[in-house]
């Protein structure tokens, strides 16, 4: 079944992942994955779901676990042009929990990966700092600051 969902993706063109969660065992293991587009002019981060209308949602909860995942056509995200893409990825297995986040700018060109200083502390807050076109953008959870 997943293998005709996959084939069903490939054939609509729905190709670019904005979400994901899948869980399993008995202690919160999970592995998440979602995609926020950055503006830096509005000074806003919002999941790719809140902006974009179409989307294809896949549902393959089993009676204990959750396996979801949303896919949009990538040309829906190439028109985001000089927007800043955050991809989070949440994992936990029974030992140990890992965050990691990812930055790419959105250009002509695709979708090319940026660098990122990772939780640097200013003002008593935590930010990851992007530095993009001579401008310093502070990115934390809930919040974005351009200097």
């Amino acid at each position: 079944m997943a293998q005709e969902n996959k084939n069903q993706i490939q054939q609509d063109q729905y190709t670019f992942l904005i979400y994901s969660i899948h869980t399993w065992g008995s202690y919160g293991q999970h592995e998440k994955v979602v995609k926020f587009i950055i503006d830096i002019d509005n000074k806003s981060q919002k999941p790719i779901w809140e902006i974009i209308d179409d989307i294809k949602w896949i549902n393959n909860d089993s009676r204990k676990n959750k396996h979801r995942e949303a896919y949009v056509k990538e040309e829906k995200i190439t028109n985001f042009k000089g927007k800043i893409l955050k991809e989070v990825r949440d994992y936990q297995s029974a030992s140990k929990k890992e965050i990691n986040i990812k930055y790419y700018i959105i250009s002509d060109g695709g979708i090319q990966e940026i660098n990122a200083e990772r939780n640097i502390k200013i003002n008593g807050k935590y930010y990851d700092v992007i530095t993009l076109n001579g401008k310093k953008i502070l990115v934390s959870k809930d919040e974005v600051l351009v200097q």
